[in-house]
């Protein structure tokens, strides 16, 4: 099992310190290639009140545990942003690459939009 630790930046009031993950090679991976069984880690985090009673309020209104919300909340948070990372990744190489627009390409994107900048 390799583990990594990750740190995440605050999320709203949230603060997540430090969140030990299981991860593969890289934050995009396939997890049906997964071997072993997932297993379950407590965290603990500091957040505003204000936050935890909106989750126990969803809790009970879509009658799951507050620990599901926390964990759905997260996961789609690390798949967003772990998509944006690898979309920057892409850029950053393309443009090391000397992949840019043309001139022409830019002028049929503005005659096609009609975007006129001032």
């Amino acid at each position: 099992m390799r583990r990594k630790l990750l740190e995440l930046p605050a999320v709203s009031s949230t603060v997540i310190h430090l969140l030990n993950l299981d991860v593969c090679d890289s934050l995009n991976y396939d997890e049906s290639q997964r071997k072993e069984p997932i297993m379950s880690t407590q965290i603990s985090i500091r957040t505003s009140e204000d936050l935890i009673l909106k989750f126990n309020a969803l809790a009970k209104e879509t009658d799951r545990s507050r620990a599901y919300l926390i964990n759905q909340a997260l996961e789609e948070y690390i798949a967003r942003e772990a998509w944006q990372v690898a979309e920057i990744r892409k850029a950053l190489q393309e443009a090391d690459a000397g992949d840019f627009a043309t001139d022409e390409e830019i002028a049929a994107l503005d005659a096609k939009w009609g975007y006129r900048a001032g």
